[in-house]
């Protein structure tokens, strides 16, 4: 949820579980925050994250995002979810369930069941609210503060690009390895063109 446990900072507490001995989290982010999707009939919130960032993510994680029911046949005995709704599921519903057959059906069936009941935009809004961006970087908008210093929602479409990149492999970062995360930003921003969204 907006304000929910994946907005705070992990935090260890002695034995008698009353006093925090550290509490993990990138000095860069000031405030954890859940940022909504824009959408055309959702007027409550004050700031979304940018709409390149989705078309970004689209282009990258799941081409077929906006036509698939949140779950692709293909894959069924790889262990990687192949749609956005699935990866989802993955990481935050099925995390130590072991792999095999069993898991990717319930992956499936989880994935589907999401995007049937919360619809394909709340999806997408949970996933970027989630990702892992390197640095302890979770969620697009800890990410944008951590690599330029800004919300999500004044990210530019190169910027966008280039966190994209750094979801899919958080390691490849500007500040661990800007040059391979420059190559991926450019990989992202050929494939926007050749799917049409630049």
């Amino acid at each position: 949820p907006p304000n929910g446990l994946l907005l705070q900072p992990t935090q260890i507490f002695d034995r008698s579980g009353k006093h925090i001995l550290q509490t993990v989290q990138n000095p860069a982010v000031e405030e954890r925050r859940y940022l909504p999707i824009s959408e055309e009939t959702d007027h409550t919130a004050d700031e979304f994250i940018a709409p390149a960032v989705v078309d970004a993510t689209v282009t990258i994680v799941d081409p077929t995002f906006w036509s698939n029911p949140g779950f692709s046949p293909e894959g069924m005995f790889t262990d990687q979810p192949t749609t956005l709704a699935q990866r989802l599921v993955a990481d935050l519903l099925l995390p130590s369930e072991e792999s095999g057959i069993n898991r990717a059906i319930r992956e499936r069936l989880l994935g589907w069941q999401l995007v049937s009941q919360f619809g394909r935009s709340k999806v997408m809004e949970w996933y970027l609210n989630s990702t892992y961006y390197g640095n302890l970087a979770y969620g697009i908008d800890a990410a944008s503060q951590v690599y330029f210093g800004k919300s999500a929602t004044d990210l530019s479409l190169a910027e966008a690009a280039l966190l994209t990149a750094v979801g899919e492999a958080p390691t490849l970062n500007p500040i661990d390895a800007p040059e391979e995360a420059l190559k991926r930003q450019k990989i992202v921003l050929e494939a926007m063109v050749a799917q049409g969204y630049i």
